[in-house]
């Protein structure tokens, strides 16, 4: 119930000294001093984090995700979970004022090392790009 109700929070981002009980739990054990929860990315692809490797006859490219970040979590405006309303149903309550995800991948192209290239550089030209994306959604 704690979780739900405003409490003292002098480091709350909204400069008022309190904020929801769940956002100052969230930021003191989840989130990094951003306010932003990492995501280990050898967590979800053990792959090293590739999403893409193709080979054909112009290139070999390899996109690699680097990091993945969700921002918003401390961002409750109501915190209600787990009502009882029925035998065998709960009804929960949360609001956030916003989330969002952050991708970062890096992308790595190259000339196509088959038999059948279209491309002959004769060296070791290579593309490296850094590329971040970002969505979300606001109350």
């Amino acid at each position: 119930e704690l979780l739900g109700i405003m409490v003292p929070d002098p480091l709350s981002p909204t400069g008022t000294g309190e904020d929801l009980g769940i956002n100052k739990l969230m930021r003191s054990m989840l989130l990094d001093a951003d306010r932003s929860l990492k995501l280990g990315v050898s967590d979800f692809f053990p792959n090293g984090g590739i999403i893409f490797k193709g080979h054909d006859m112009l290139t070999e490219t390899v996109i690699t995700l680097t990091q993945v970040d969700i921002m918003g979590l401390d961002t409750f405006s109501m915190f209600d979970p787990f009502n009882i309303i029925g035998v065998h149903t709960l009804s929960n309550h949360l609001y956030w004022e916003y989330l969002q995800i952050e991708f970062e991948m890096t992308v790595n192209i190259k000339p196509s090392t088959k038999s059948n290239s279209v491309i002959d550089t004769g060296g070791t030209a290579e593309i490296n790009e850094e590329i971040k994306v970002q969505f979300g959604v606001k109350d």
